[in-house]
């Protein structure tokens, strides 16, 4: 056999690559489509991205307004769940995001748990505060000549 008398099935498998291609991409897509309202059927709970995010995001600024108030940043503090700060925190994002909230069918224990963790990356992203040196807790201010 010569090689003038060899067919390249090349072309014949790129088309039928290019036929199978979006059939499987629609597949795909169905069956993730598919999957998401069988899960929502069994649990009860809808998979939606943006409904989670708008909770991490209430959850990440809460956090933050709580490390700005308190005068040490908080690096001195363990905060848990069971905090008063945290409780507090739950219950402006339940007012600020009910919609996300509903959506997704979280706790406010759940929740808790996302506020406490934001707080624990912002504690270990900052320097704690340092005490003043106890003869200086009372010392007098220095003026300074102008």
């Amino acid at each position: 056999m010569t090689t003038e008398e060899t067919v390249s099935l090349a072309p014949t498998i790129n088309l039928i690559a290019q036929l199978i291609s979006p059939i499987v991409g629609i597949l795909v897509a169905g069956a993730v489509g598919w999957l998401a309202m069988a899960w929502q059927k069994y649990t009860g709970i809808r998979l939606d991205q943006q409904a989670l995010d708008r909770i991490e995001k209430a959850a990440a600024t809460q956090a933050g307004v709580m490390v700005a108030k308190a005068a040490d940043n908080l690096s001195n503090t363990t905060v848990t769940v069971k905090n008063p700060m945290v409780a507090d925190a739950v219950r402006s994002i339940q007012s600020s995001e009910p919609k996300a909230i509903e959506t997704l069918g979280v706790t406010p224990e759940w929740i808790a748990a996302k506020v406490a963790g934001e707080i624990g990356k912002l504690q270990s992203n900052s320097a704690p505060v340092p005490e003043p040196h106890p003869d200086l807790k009372n010392a007098a201010p220095i003026k300074v000549a102008s």
